[in-house]
Formats: C-alpha cells, sequence, structure tokens
C-alpha cells in the first residue's frame, strides 16, 4: 500500500450524496494503491459493514453528540499514534472538526470536500467555514455551480477550490435479470425517483405535476426509493390526491443499478443539489431524465439532448415534460441513449478516482516541498 489516506466523515448511518461517493470511491481508491481508511464521526450504518467487506477499513468514533469530547479525544488520540500523509473529509462537521484538529496536529495537506451547495446552511456554519478555510489546504467541489456558491457566500479563493465530478459505476445494461420484488404495473409507463424525503428533494413537486397528469388522462405509475423525515407526509398526499394505486415505495434499496433500467422515466425534482448520483446513476442505466435545472445539474444534463430542464418549483414544467416523454417513445430511447453515453464519457469512478489520485500527488509532492 501507498501513502496513508484518511477519509472522516460525519456518519454513514444516513445514505446521502457523501456517503454514497464514499461507498462508491473509497474501495477504487485502495485498488489504485492509497491506503486509505474510513473514519466515521458517528457509528452505525449499513454503509459501514459494507465498505468493511471491499477491504476498507472504517474506525468508528463512537460519537453520542456533535460535542462528545470523549470522541473527540479517542480522534486526537488515534492521530497522535497513526498521524496519516492526507486527510480528506467529507460533510460539515468532520470538514470543521479535520481542519481544527488535523492542523493543530501539524497533518497535512487538509483536503475537505463540498458536495453540495447547502442553500439552507446558517450564518453561523458559512462565518466558521470562512474563518476556518485558512487550514485547509485544498478544498474539492464536486461541480462548477458549488464552487461558486463557496467562492460567494465563504470567500473561499476560486484557486483553491478543484472541481471533481462525482462518478459511478456504469452498469451492465446486458444484464437483464429483474428483482424478484419487481411487479410493473401492466400497460403503464413507469417513472422513478430516488432520494431521501426532505424538502430540498422536491418530492411534493413531482406528486403535484403527478395529479395534473391524472387530470389530464394520464396514469402512470410512480416508484419512490428512499426514507426521510418527509416520507410520511408524502404518503398522506398521495393517499389524498387519490393516487395510491399508481404510486409505490421501495424505500432504501443497495441494488439500485438493478431496478434503474426497468423504468422508462427517471425524474428528480430537487430545489438544490451539487451532482445528484442518484442521476447519474439512472442515466448511465439508459433513462431519460427530467431533472430541475439546479446546482450541478444542468452541467451534467442538456436540455433536449439526453433529459430535460425544468424550472426548480415549477409544477406545470414538470407536468409538461412528463407529458413530452410519455407521448413520444422515440424521444425517450434517444435520450436514454444520449444519456448513457453521457455518463459512460464523463462521470465514471474511475474517471473519479484518477483526478483524486492526482490531486493527492501534487499535494504531497507541495508538502515535501515546504517541509
Amino acid at each position: 500500500m501507498g501513502k496513508r489516506v484518511d477519509w472522516l466523515i460525519t456518519q454513514l448511518k444516513i445514505v446521502g450524496g457523501a456517503e454514497t461517493f464514499v461507498r462508491y470511491t473509497a474501495p477504487y481508491l485502495r485498488s489504485n494503491g492509497w491506503d486509505l481508511r474510513v473514519i466515521t464521526m458517528i457509528s452505525g450504518g449499513a454503509l459501514v459493514e459494507e465498505l468493511r467487506q471491499k477491504n476498507v477499513p472504517v474506525l468508528e468514533l463512537d460519537m453520542n453528540s456533535k460535542a462528545d469530547l470523549s470522541a473527540l479525544l479517542r480522534l486526537v488520540r488515534l492521530w497522535k499514534q497513526d498521524k496519516p500523509d492526507i486527510l480528506h473529509t467529507h460533510l460539515y462537521h468532520a470538514g470543521i472538526t479535520g481542519r481544527f484538529f488535523g492542523s493543530w496536529l501539524d497533518i497535512k495537506p487538509i483536503v475537505v470536500h463540498q458536495h453540495g451547495p447547502e442553500v439552507e446552511r446558517n450564518g453561523f456554519r458559512s462565518w466558521l467555514d470562512a474563518i476556518t478555510s485558512s487550514r485547509v489546504t485544498q478544498f474539492i467541489a464536486s461541480c462548477f455551480a458549488v464552487s461558486r456558491t463557496m467562492q460567494d457566500r465563504e470567500g473561499i479563493p476560486s484557486q483553491k477550490i478543484k472541481v471533481i465530478y462525482n462518478g459511478i459505476r456504469i452498469p451492465n445494461r446486458l444484464d437483464t435479470a429483474k428483482p424478484v420484488e419487481w411487479q410493473e404495473p401492466e400497460g403503464s409507463i413507469t417513472i422513478a425517483c430516488v432520494g431521501r424525503f426532505m424538502p430540498e428533494k422536491g418530492h411534493e413537486y413531482l406528486l403535484d405535476a403527478m395529479a395534473i397528469l391524472k387530470s389530464n388522462g394520464y396514469s402512470p405509475h410512480l416508484v419512490f426509493f428512499g426514507d426521510g423525515p418527509l416520507l410520511t407526509h408524502i404518503k398522506s398526499q398521495s393517499q389524498k390526491y387519490g393516487m395510491s394505486s399508481q404510486i409505490t415505495f421501495m424505500g432504501v434499496r443497495r441494488d439500485i443499478l438493478e431496478w434503474l433500467p426497468l423504468f422508462d422515466i427517471f425524474v428528480l425534482p430537487s430545489a438544490w443539489e451539487g451532482v445528484s448520483l442518484a442521476l447519474l446513476e439512472a442515466m448511465a442505466s439508459g433513462l431519460p431524465v427530467i431533472a430541475t435545472a439546479v446546482g450541478g445539474t444542468s452541467e451534467v444534463v442538456i436540455d433536449y439532448e439526453n433529459g430535460i430542464l425544468v424550472p426548480s418549483g415549477d409544477v406545470s414544467a414538470l407536468a409538461d415534460a412528463l407529458i413530452v416523454l410519455i407521448d413520444n417513445p422515440d424521444l425517450r430511447t434517444r435520450m436514454g441513449e444520449a444519456a448513457h453515453q453521457r455518463i459512460s464519457q464523463e462521470f465514471t469512478v474511475d474517471q473519479s478516482v484518477n483526478k483524486i489520485s492526482h490531486l493527492y500527488d501534487q499535494l504531497l509532492m507541495g508538502s515535501r516541498s515546504l517541509g
């Protein structure tokens, strides 16, 4: 194994974009020769065991709260005994913890990965981020939109931010085995939506669009994947609209790449995003996508070439886009093929890992020359 790299992340229990990025990328970096281990501040979660099964060491700090001093002391003792050559953090609390304790223990370089724009971040967090940014050697942003947010909100210099797109494993499209739970609604166009049930994910807009379709005589079947605090509300709304028979809730799936090719359309109705891994997976699976033109999404989706972009929160535009794809199977096919090609060429996990590896090499050379 090569140089030691510690990935510090706040938690792996909730499977969001940053956690999925770690799930995908950490094993590949280890196979590229980096002695990488993952340290999760909050213990538990299915991803911990999954990473270990893929030969990625995972250390759990058993943090009971964000100010758990005993857990922070465990982290300090760990780094005093076995200091990494590179510290790379994911999520806000890990980023702040890493830059405080990493710089105190003279760990260099320190890399902070910003996965999303965090539009609802409060002023105190932005202030703390800004005043501690000098302790960070290099920031990584998941897209140019996130980079611009970091520059405008926290005042991070553009030259200190490296944009590295998320990457995914391209699924084998020749594998047509269907999950045993799949019961495809006969004769219906099927729509997939993948994401945690959080306000920023826009599930309610998609429900409202489905209601418009119903009033116009369309009856596609919508399948939601994910969990989260708004799940119960979305279920009750679907009942209120009288669409329970048209909507299925599948919960969290680890085998989502086996499910996606079964659908006709993928929808990402988010209010804000970095680069959605669910979007990349759907496009790689050959699905035409409808997505809101927010964050890094418009850096991935080319309007009316590999998908359709709609304004965030515009239910009528979302419904119109769904009708266009429902009524035009040839367009769905062309967009799906273009989507697969786009992801295969620009957004693979190999490309992401190669760029991170190259960045690590550059940072280590720089730290040696300064040392």
